[in-house]
């Protein structure tokens, strides 16, 4: 019995080891299915991208296995694609890196891949999700049947099913068919827009050249009437909904063909015909733009829309609203019952099917926010793009109870702008939240809490903002023939030059700290005068180079009047003045003379610009001119009868007209150009800079001069080497035949001291 009860526990013992191994072994299958190796999806990927230029984009991750594209039946790509790493942390490294970036002229989006059994119950249980609410539409829509009736058909049903359960496969299979198409479909249609106000003369051609740019489009369809003539309306399908979004947003008001076009969302037919049906006769659809009210409410909506308040569904909505139908015959478009599927398309039987299913909803009364009045919400800065409205609501909980949280999303990129509205239960929680101050810290990135304003308030400001750029001072005409350093104006004006030119704007950088100092819009100032220069030269000059139309007022070179030559005239002090009675003659003037190099010298060039006035002598020279008027008993007192002859000018406070600047008559020595609105002056270190580097460049350029000059030089020499004619060179003699020639004129020298004495 003992060793019987042994076997017995042995094998007993032998079997549940070995089920509990098998068990264990389908586990790791089960695992080893799931993640057999790193396997990442990559979606939204261009379909001009080839495995070459996946494996460039993810190889310096670590090391791919293998790269697979999937296909559709007919061999096109579906634009995603799977990549095998080696390593998990490879894949990892590679989602972190890639997700969200820029490929190929398109955002990808890469994330795990996930293993086709759960992928497939996934869509099992989506389906039954679907089947439900079917039975639930249905039985709302059996409520008037008698409950025999229902009992019966239920009956017949399951009976049906009982019989063949491969109807059933293949009704799942129709199913599944059918949801695709409407989904593709549905799809399609977001990407659909309508264009309005084309002109008679358009065709496929043109409407494809002009919405090309915003992406591939699918369909063009230009309405006509019976008689073959355009209606001036055209629908277009694109492939991609940011497409259409973009062609809105870029080319809606836009000139096509010499005509403004209206670019808008397409409407079903069957939302077209629920919201006009009170106002549309047939045959005729009258469509008559609302008033100034009814288009802020539509701004409204869009803002809404851009910041993600407003589902993609109920746009169409808000958009219907604002068309009204009226008898105009301005605005009248004939279309024929016959070819009433032209204007608006007919939906098929998917559509009509869809449409079924949807309940009925009644349009309620527009919303009308007191979020701002109640001082409950506030507006959010810096906030990180990767925070999701869960998370930044999970966050704000701590300063009290929220309402609701919303990340700002733009509309074209589907992406957060950075920013946020946050509304809390309680005003005490709100108020909370603004004092937290560097408290509010989501990911390490500081946020910003601001008091959320009203949409007019807002308005307001950017007006306010626009009227307080007010150039009282006219400070930008400072900047006005201004030379730099460096600049085409800077070639050849020597060092003196630039000197005195940086040291006149750092004067002016000082003295305009003073507010009642204020910068003349008729009266230059002329530097870097010669000495023997007088009064009428002077007016001479600038009238050569002023306009035709000009009148200069006054015309004076300044003089020391202490230090007088024989003639009782002052020394000049190398500057002087010279006023206009219009702006515009000034700084053309200006521009003619300033670092002109054929008025002086080419080394010494005139310095001009406007000159600097004081507010409070101009005010005490005008009252002191008009209180000698009034003591003049010869003073008419009609101040119509004179014109322009006051010297005076009043500092205007009026917000300046911008000058547009003609840049092909501007010199290359004027130097630059003052705009409103700039008015910041260079600091000293600046100005030292720009001696510094001009310097520099005079240096070299003394240098470039010298060494073509001595070019110059050797090529001459060249030449008139060339033209003498030298002798002839002897030629060199070898060394024994130089010697031999001492040995033969010493020689000589012998014999001839010999006839010498022979001869005494």
């Amino acid at each position: 019995n003992r060793t019987e009860k042994k076997k017995l526990s042995w094998i007993y013992r032998k079997k549940t080891k070995l089920r509990k191994s098998k068990e264990s072994i389908k586990e790791v299958d089960d695992n080893t299915d799931d993640n057999k190796k790193p396997r990442i999806i990559v979606r939204n990927v261009s379909f001009k991208a080839t495995p070459d230029d996946i494996k460039k984009l993810y190889e310096p991750f670590g090391e791919i296995l293998e790269i697979n594209f999937p296909k559709r039946a007919d061999g096109s790509l579906i634009g995603c694609c799977f990549i095998q790493f080696k390593q998990l942390e490879d894949a990892s490294r590679a989602i972190f890196n890639t997700n969200k970036k820029e490929f190929l002229g398109r955002i990808i989006n890469s994330s795990w891949a996930v293993s086709k059994s759960k992928f497939c119950e996934k869509l099992k249980k989506e389906l039954e999700n679907v089947e439900n609410l079917d039975n639930e539409h249905d039985a709302s829509k059996d409520k008037g049947k008698n409950k025999d009736e229902r009992h019966e058909e239920n009956k017949q049903i399951k009976q049906k099913n009982q019989e063949d359960p491969s109807k059933q496969k293949i009704l799942l299979e129709m199913k599944k068919e059918k949801r695709k198409l409407l989904k593709e479909r549905t799809r399609k249609k977001r990407a659909r827009i309508v264009i309005r106000n084309l002109s008679f003369q358009i065709n496929e051609e043109d409407l494809r050249k002009h919405f090309s740019l915003y992406g591939p489009i699918e369909e063009i369809k230009i309405l006509k009437r019976s008689d073959g003539k355009n209606v001036g309306c055209a629908f277009l399908e694109f492939r991609n909904v940011q497409s259409a979004a973009k062609a809105i947003y870029h080319a809606n008001l836009q000139p096509l063909l010499g005509r403004p076009i209206v670019v808008d969302w397409a409407i079903p037919k069957s939302k077209f015909v629920q919201n006009n049906s009170t106002n549309v006769q047939e045959g005729e659809i009258k469509i008559k733009v609302e008033k100034e009210s009814d288009t802020e409410d539509t701004d409204n909506a869009k803002q809404l829309i851009s910041n993600g308040e407003i589902d993609s569904d109920e746009k169409f909505d808000i958009i219907t609203e604002n068309v009204e139908f009226d008898n105009d015959d301005s605005d009248k478009v004939e279309i024929e019952t016959e070819n009433e599927s032209e204007v608006i398309e007919d939906d098929n039987q998917y559509e009509n099917e869809e449409q079924e299913k949807i309940v009925t909803k009644k349009i309620k009364p527009r919303f009308e926010s007191h979020d701002v009045s109640e001082g409950k919400t506030v507006f959010l800065k810096n906030v990180p793009f990767s925070v999701k409205n869960d998370e930044l609501k999970q966050y704000m909980e701590r300063f009290g109870p929220v309402y609701y949280a919303l990340v700002c999303i733009d509309p074209l990129t589907e992406f957060s702008k950075g920013t946020a509205f946050v509304k809390f239960k309680n005003a005490e929680s709100a108020e909370k939240c603004l004092s937290a101050g560097n408290e509010l810290q989501i990911e390490d990135q500081i946020l910003e809490a601001h008091r959320a304003l009203d949409r007019n308030e807002i308005e307001n400001k950017a007006n306010s903002k626009q009227y307080k750029q007010k150039d009282s001072r006219n400070l930008y005409l400072v900047k006005e023939g201004v030379v730099l350093a460096g600049s085409p104006a800077s070639i050849g004006v020597s060092v003196a030059d630039m000197a005195k030119r940086l040291q006149i704007e750092q004067w002016k950088s000082q003295i305009l700290r003073n507010l009642n100092m204020f910068v003349s819009r008729v009266r230059l100032v002329v530097h870097n005068l010669p000495l023997t220069l007088n009064d009428d030269k002077f007016r001479k000059i600038f009238e050569h180079h002023s306009p035709s139309t000009a009148v200069i007022r006054e015309a004076r070179v300044m003089r020391n009047l202490k230090n007088v030559d024989i003639k009782g005239v002052g020394k000049s002090k190398e500057y002087g003045f010279i006023s206009f009675t219009k702006h515009e003659d000034a700084l053309e003037t200006l521009r003619n003379v300033n670092n002109n190099p054929n008025i002086f010298t080419s080394k010494r060039r005139p310095i001009v610009s406007f000159s600097i006035e004081n507010r409070i002598m101009v005010n005490a020279k005008q009252k002191r001119l008009q209180k000698s008027r009034e003591n003049n008993p010869l003073w008419s007192g009609n101040k119509l009868k004179r014109k322009m002859e006051d010297t005076n000018e009043k500092v205007t406070t009026k917000r300046l007209k911008i000058e547009s600047v003609d840049k092909s008559n501007l010199k290359p020595y004027s130097g630059t150009v003052g705009k409103p609105g700039e008015n910041k002056l260079r600091s000293k270190y600046n100005l030292r800079t720009q001696a510094m580097v001009h310097s520099r460049t005079v240096k070299e350029e003394k240098k470039i001069k010298k060494s073509s000059k001595k070019l110059e030089m050797k090529r001459k020499q060249k030449i008139t080497s060339k033209n003498e004619v030298k002798p002839k060179q002897r030629t060199k003699l070898n060394h024994d035949d130089v010697n031999l020639e001492k040995l033969v004129n010493k020689y000589k020298d012998k014999l001839k001291s010999i006839e010498l004495r022979k001869s005494k």
